[in-house]
């Protein structure tokens, strides 16, 4: 995912301020799909071919791990050729039987548009459902489309709640997203001390525009102290 960043001048420290501006192409999602893959974990002397008709006859017997593996397949185009429309078709049935990364993979889709038509409304509604089951990724993902407005009218104060509750589990981006949001006043009323705090959270996972603001504001500081005693 690719956070875009505003310039905003900022009188009291005298530097520009890197903002996060959250809008995300979800084209590096799809990596996400791969912490769920594993395939060789499963009937290891098979060939893909084999494998694949191994989970097709599971898929009949409504197993969800066999259809999430099956969606995986077509996705990827791992011993079938690569289909999105199919991919899409067995990640749904997988999502309706209770597979949780099938349910997160299929609002991926919806909202990128592979395997159909492009569909805020039910990515939201999937991340939805997620995220009432703690989903951290889900969580995420629904705190940027409350941000947007996409699939839902934008709220910001919802988004900055999504944020947190994916932020307290770890999440980086979520992370800098409230410390974002939190030293503007977006959504949430200005807090600068406990921004700086989530910020360095997630500059410490490694996020690098994290890295920079911070030490810009560190710069700033020292700049200002030393002109005081000049």
């Amino acid at each position: 995912m690719r956070f875009y960043l505003l310039k905003v001048m900022t009188k009291s420290y005298k530097m520009v301020t890197i903002i996060t501006c959250f809008r995300s192409t979800f084209k590096k999602s799809a990596l996400i799909l791969g912490l769920v893959l594993c395939l060789n974990c499963f009937y290891a002397q098979s060939s893909e071919e084999d494998f694949f008709f191994q989970n097709l006859e599971l898929a009949k017997q409504g197993d969800v791990d066999a259809l999430n593996r099956l969606g995986l397949m077509y996705y990827h185009g791992q011993g079938i050729e690569k289909n999105y429309e199919k991919a899409l078709a067995f990640f749904v049935r997988a999502a309706q039987g209770g597979h949780e990364e099938a349910q997160y993979v299929v609002g991926h889709m919806y909202y990128n548009g592979e395997g159909g038509k492009q569909n805020y409304e039910k990515a939201f509604l999937w991340w939805e459902l997620l995220a009432t089951k703690d989903h951290t990724e889900a969580l995420h993902r629904l705190g940027l489309t409350y941000y947007h407005g996409q699939g839902i009218e934008k709220n910001y104060e919802k988004a900055f709640e999504s944020f947190l509750r994916a932020a307290n589990q770890g999440h980086m981006l979520s992370q800098v997203a409230v410390g974002i949001m939190l030293y503007i006043g977006i959504g949430v009323i200005e807090d600068q001390e406990k921004a700086l705090r989530w910020l360095k959270k997630g500059a410490k996972q490694g996020h690098v525009e994290a890295q920079i603001f911070l030490s810009e504001i560190e710069q700033s500081k020292e700049d200002s102290c030393r002109k005081t005693f000049e």
